[in-house]
């Protein structure tokens, strides 16, 4: 609108001409004048003319108004052009605040849609060619929100467009070095060897852990696996079944008549005696060896295989007892 001439208008509201004050002077005592007390006829005579002059007065001053009037006419009509115009210029304004208004807004989400739209597709591309990526989609992170708030009042489509691509960089470089941490992760969780992959089937946790982390949590189930085969190991050496046990050592021992004279001069020099167990001194720091502990004992044999029954189940449990053997003397 830099093409619109400016407004001006110069008018003069100066009475050029006027004896209205003397002609008011003259008519109010004129008017005072007038005989209001009528008792003859020259008196209602002079009273009709007073009425006749009165009513040339009146008409004479609207006469009067009417041609000052007139000559104020093109006045009127100026005051009325011009608010005519500040009408429109009125309505043209607040139209067009209300379109800038829109349109800046317009313009925020197409900015900001456009640059979702790309951060987007850039995760796509990074999910298609890493496969550590792609296994934890959904990456998580509202870039919509990120771009919003970071051209809350900005006016200028140049400095939200500036911010933006600022926001774009930072976001492209977190999704690169997440991509890069993940794979650097995977590398460590492929150099497992084949026989323990099956401890590490919850790779998605695994993937998105400190790298130090992952690594003393790989050693800690290896380990631990380890330990436990080792464990199970020895306990299938070590655990043997009671019945096989006494079967074996029943049938392989010889059967000695126990009406003999041997066994019968034997049980009666060991009958009633107690035979004091050799004690030897403990040492704590000794290695493992192999040891026998004997229990005598006369009864029948289906008191002796309780009674080593009892023992096998009493000592199961305790891994430093190899076996349990019944034998006949």
């Amino acid at each position: 609108m830099s093409d619109v001439k400016e407004l001006v208008i110069q008018i003069s509201g100066k009475v050029m001409e006027s004896n209205f004050d003397e002609y008011k002077k003259e008519l109010i005592e004129s008017i005072q004048k007038i005989n209001k007390k009528l008792e003859t006829d020259d008196d209602f005579i002079e009273a009709q003319d007073s009425v006749k002059n009165l009513k040339l007065f009146e008409s004479g001053l609207i006469e009067t108004k009417s041609d000052v009037l007139n000559q104020a006419s093109e006045i009127q009509k100026l005051f009325d052009s011009i608010d005519e115009m500040t009408a429109e210029a009125r309505t043209a304004r607040l139209s067009l605040d209300k379109q800038i208004k829109s349109r800046k807004a317009q313009i925020k989400i197409d900015i900001v849609s456009k640059a979702t739209d790309e951060i987007d597709n850039y995760y796509d591309e990074v999910a298609e060619k890493s496969r550590p990526f792609f296994l934890i989609l959904p990456f998580v992170f509202d870039a919509t929100s990120e771009f919003e708030r970071s051209i809350k009042g900005l006016k200028t489509v140049k400095s939200m467009q500036d911010r933006i691509d600022d926001v774009m960089t930072g976001l492209k470089t977190i999704i690169d070095k997440t991509r890069d941490h993940y794979e650097l992760n995977m590398k460590i969780i492929d150099r497992v060897s084949p026989e323990n992959k099956s401890l590490f089937q919850d790779v998605k946790n695994l993937l998105v852990m400190d790298g130090q982390l992952l690594q003393q949590t790989i050693d800690s189930r290896i380990t631990a696996d380890e330990l436990q085969k080792l464990k199970a190991e020895k306990a299938s050496q070590n655990k043997v079944s009671t019945a096989d046990v006494l079967g074996e050592s029943i049938q392989n021992e010889p059967v000695n008549d126990p009406t003999s004279n041997h066994t019968h001069d034997r049980h009666n020099e060991t009958q009633g005696q107690y035979q004091e167990p050799v004690s030897e001194p403990i040492h704590i720091d000794d290695p493992d060896c192999n040891f026998v502990i004997s229990i005598s004992m006369n009864c029948t044999d289906s008191q002796a295989k309780e009674m080593a029954r009892k023992l096998f189940n009493d000592l199961e449990s305790n891994d430093k007892v190899l076996n349990v053997n019944l034998s006949r003397v």
